[in-house]
């Protein structure tokens, strides 16, 4: 996913990044099925390629970014803090203990200029249809900054 991520995001407009596919994977894949035996099974895990990060490093990027952080706690803290070391255009943060387990949740959105919008707990349907105009406006302001 990371290669064909970073091959057509300069075909966009807007790069939505939402979830990451795992933020980690094994450190060896074994080429036979691992049959079950006696004892616990460990395995070493290590982080996969950060594919919001990367295309927050892209130089000259003409696409707006946004990045999704789910916290548990310290949520405006931690996704200024994703925002900032991503090099996104904007972050949706929302509270996973809300979230995870409901067809609501509300969300606190952050942009680059430092500005911020709450949108109340709500149906995600909902939420979903504000952040289309969220990302439309901001993609058309930055369209009209680079004119």
């Amino acid at each position: 996913m990371f290669d064909a991520v970073l091959r057509h995001a300069d075909n966009c407009d807007v790069c939505i990044l939402c979830a990451a596919v795992a933020d980690y994977m094994p450190a060896k894949v074994s080429p036979v099925k691992i049959k079950k035996g006696a004892g616990n099974l460990s395995l070493e895990l290590v982080p996969t390629r950060d594919i919001l990060d990367s295309l927050g490093r892209r130089q000259n990027r003409k696409f707006l970014l946004v990045g999704f952080a789910a916290e548990t706690d310290h949520l405006e803290a931690n996704a200024r803090k994703k925002l900032r070391e991503k090099n996104c255009d904007i972050i949706v943060a929302n509270n996973a203990r809300i979230g995870m387990e409901s067809d609501e949740n509300e969300l606190l959105i952050l942009f680059r200029d430092g500005k911020t919008k709450k949108v109340s707990r709500a149906p995600k349907k909902f939420l979903a249809r504000e952040l289309v105009k969220i990302f439309w406006d901001s993609q058309q302001k930055s369209l009209t900054k680079k004119m």
